[in-house]
């Protein structure tokens, strides 16, 4: 009975000091992103998390004991847009083992927030990237990742992927690196009548997308497309005796005896 006393009380000694040093996390010029500092203090000893040398607008994103050990950890949003709408955000993790601050990777490249969620096993971490901002033409890597912090690094423990659908031949916002200003072709007999239709489309670098792009049928119809995707592929299905199309991964297009829809 001694023994288990006494393995009682160091328990409870042991929670009391944890309890007894919070961390106290804070930014500096949190009103600006100029020159932002992530630090850290722990029994009146400050930590430099994230330095002004590292050039990154940062946030709070959300404080919790994420790995189970005692400890509040803090979770970063990592703005790459500085404010500004060109880039998705990252999001990194920063916990204390009792001596000194561990950091995980930089994750995600997500335009919508991360969403948290915490259950009987811990924190989950769910984080999209979308691959879009100035110049970006990757594409069908658009992803769902749920992490969870497992000792001081994230664990991804669920990911679920864009598929892309196979074309005959295609046009992609990437081919137009280094001819940014051209507009580019593509020559198929769509509607396989004997005569070469034409596709054409130029190039959105602001968004690092295809825009402007139309097909000329060698009958002299003509369709004129509305959207302005990453990709534009023909497909070997056919629909009225036409080629169908895809764009971007997997969205399709049939041709409806007048027009693609």
């Amino acid at each position: 009975m001694k023994i288990r006393l006494t393995i009682f009380a160091l328990i409870i000694s042991f929670t009391t000091s944890i309890a007894q040093n919070p961390i106290h996390y804070y930014l500096t010029n949190e009103g600006s992103y100029d020159q932002q500092e992530l630090k850290a203090v722990v029994n009146d000893k400050v930590f430099t998390l994230i330095s002004k040398d590292d050039q990154l607008c940062i946030g709070i994103e959300k404080k919790g004991d994420f790995n189970k050990n005692g400890y509040e950890d803090i979770l970063v949003k990592i703005i790459n847009g500085c404010g500004g709408n060109c880039c998705g955000n990252s999001y990194q993790i920063f916990s204390y083992n009792g001596q000194e601050f561990k950091e995980t990777e930089q994750v995600g490249y997500d335009w919508n927030g991360i969403e948290i969620s915490e259950s009987s096993v811990g924190f989950n971490f769910i984080i999209q990237t979308v691959n879009e901002g100035v110049g970006n033409t990757d594409m069908c890597n658009d992803k769902v990742e749920t992490y969870q912090l497992k000792d001081y690094d994230l664990e991804l423990i669920n990911v679920v992927k864009e598929q892309k659908l196979n074309s005959i031949t295609e046009l992609k916002a990437s081919d137009f690196e280094g001819r940014e200003n051209e507009v580019l072709f593509l020559n198929y007999d769509l509607d396989g009548d004997g005569k070469i239709d034409k596709l054409t489309c130029s190039y959105w670098e602001r968004w690092g997308r295809i825009t402007n792009w139309k097909i000329e049928f060698g009958n002299g119809k003509s369709f004129k497309g509305e959207s302005s995707p990453k990709r534009i592929g023909i497909m070997n299905t056919k629909t009225n005796d036409v080629n169908d199309l895809v764009l971007e991964c997997d969205e399709i297009l049939k041709w409806n005896g007048l027009k693609y829809e």
